[in-house]
């Protein structure tokens, strides 16, 4: 129980940090409402495993809010700003997301 407290508390750290504080507000208030939530994760190798953050954010929010919660991790490894304009309508915008986080971590890359 320890270790999933901890787990639960890192997740809620990471969706806060992930979200400007007005787009965390209105999502709580829709799930406190009893509001289906849909949450696409989009980004690199950060957000990219199965059984990652993602996975414990959809087990953490519909084990406060029941049955509410759906996150699909759309999230690809080793790819890059480019790809994921390219990708985003078939990955992202076609889930017709209630919330989106968008992780990615490649200080190097130079925009074109």
């Amino acid at each position: 129980m320890k270790k999933y407290i901890k787990y639960l508390s890192v997740i809620i750290v990471l969706i806060v940090a992930s979200l400007p504080l007005s787009a965390q507000d209105k999502v709580i208030k829709k799930l406190v409402d009893g509001e289906n939530q849909r949450i696409v994760i989009y980004g690199t190798s950060l957000s990219a495993s199965k059984e990652g953050w993602p996975a414990m954010l959809e087990d953490s929010l519909n084990m406060l809010y029941p049955g509410t919660v759906e996150v699909i991790n759309s999230a690809q490894a080793a790819m890059w700003s480019t790809w994921g304009v390219e990708n985003l309508r078939e990955r992202v915008l076609e889930y017709k997301p209630d919330t989106v986080s968008y992780t990615h971590l490649r200080a190097h890359e130079t925009l074109m």
